[in-house]
This record gives structure tokens, sequence and C-alpha cells, in this order.
């Protein structure tokens, strides 16, 4: 729902499915903004 939202109001969104791609997303240096659930699968 929150990346509907966002989508909707012109932003683009990057979503991680796991810890790992989580973390190599926000390295990658794309992100000005990161929102996350700290429980994500493969990574605490």
């Amino acid at each position: 729902m929150l990346v509907f939202n966002l989508k909707r109001e012109g932003y683009d969104t990057l979503v991680a499915y796991d810890g790992i791609e989580g973390l190599r997303l926000a390295l990658s240096g794309q992100a000005d903004l990161i929102l996350l659930d700290v429980m994500l699968p493969g990574m605490d």
C-alpha cells in the first residue's frame, strides 16, 4: 500500500523482499530515503 501511494504521488520506488537485497539496494546509492522493516527475512 505504501509503494502504491508513493508511486501515485510521482515518486520512484525500489522494493527489497529480504535483508540481503535491502542492504544491496541501500549501498547502491540510489535512495534518498529508506523505509524499512527491521525484521526483514535473512537479516535482523
